[in-house]
């Protein structure tokens, strides 16, 4: 009967490091997030930052307007024209936390645009009023951490 205990201990030990030991070929993104304060503090923590990953390469031009579609889906819209009008699905979206950091876990490999939405730098144009955006194209390698790092320059207005 002992000898049944014992083989049991045994197995239960083995079976989570077993588990465990599987490997995993998804990466992941981290990034710290930054927008031009001014003169006096230099850059700061662009604290709420909305990070969204887009599978494949994505741009939006300057005149165009960029935003989470209204319907809260898992899609940005993209506006401003006739027939440039469409939605751009994104797969997963974290914030930026208070240290300035995002990091975006277990991505399969593969291109993605990283598009970052700025919580506290704007620009002159349709797309960056009254957020910045940046756009940041990446390779994601299997275990491997990819980098999206953006500091946004200082407002326009």
């Amino acid at each position: 009967m002992s000898r049944i205990f014992s083989l049991l201990a045994i197995a239960l030990v083995l079976v989570p490091v077993s588990i465990c030991s599987q490997d995993s070929t998804n990466g992941k993104i981290k990034g710290v997030v930054t927008y031009f304060f001014n003169e006096n503090f230099g850059d700061r923590a662009d604290v709420g930052a909305y990070v969204y990953l887009v599978s494949g390469s994505v741009d939006v031009s300057s005149d165009l307007i960029v935003a989470r579609a209204p319907d809260n889906s898992m899609n940005l819209a993209v506006f401003g024209q006739p027939g440039v009008n469409r939605r751009i699905p994104f797969v997963s979206v974290t914030r930026v936390d208070g240290a300035g950091t995002f990091e975006l876990s277990d991505v399969q490999p593969g291109t993605f645009t990283v598009a970052i939405q700025s919580q506290h730098s704007n620009g002159r144009s349709y797309r960056d009023n009254p957020h910045r955006w940046s756009f940041i194209h990446i390779e994601v390698k299997a275990n491997g951490t990819s980098d999206a790092s953006v500091s946004f320059p200082q407002s326009d207005y």
